[in-house]
């Protein structure tokens, strides 16, 4: 790299939008047609190595968060925004409990409100 060539390559196609800087010349060929869309908006930063010439910096867009697979089987979300969740205690053990226990065991139950929170950044 000579001290003419601009230190940051790679920003084909931009030049034409107005969106590169002055003295950044693309390279031949241009950008991948998804590259353009994973791109976010540039944005100027100095750069250490040049103290008087600014850089070109473009934001990459990060793929979602999946949701906790083991929370999405244990929890469910109400039409008005509660959390639910299956009673614990009734998976064995089952005949010195009796009917009406099990009854009232087996409907899901709201799930406390101190655990709200951790569960909601499970199932975003």
């Amino acid at each position: 790299m000579t001290a003419k060539q601009p230190f940051f390559q790679g920003l084909s196609g931009l030049a034409s939008e107005g969106r590169a800087l002055a003295g950044v010349d693309p390279p031949p060929g241009g950008l991948p047609a998804d590259a353009q869309q994973r791109m976010g908006p540039p944005r100027h930063c100095p750069h250490p190595c040049y103290p008087g010439r600014a850089l070109l910096e473009y934001a990459v867009v990060m793929p979602k968060m999946k949701s906790h697979s083991g929370a999405k089987k244990r929890f469910r979300k109400t039409g008005t925004g509660k959390l639910r969740a299956r009673h614990a205690m009734t998976s064995h053990i089952l005949e010195k409990k009796n009917a009406k226990r099990k009854r009232r065991l087996a409907r899901p139950v709201e799930i406390a409100k101190a655990d709200e929170p951790r569960v909601k950044e499970l199932l975003r």
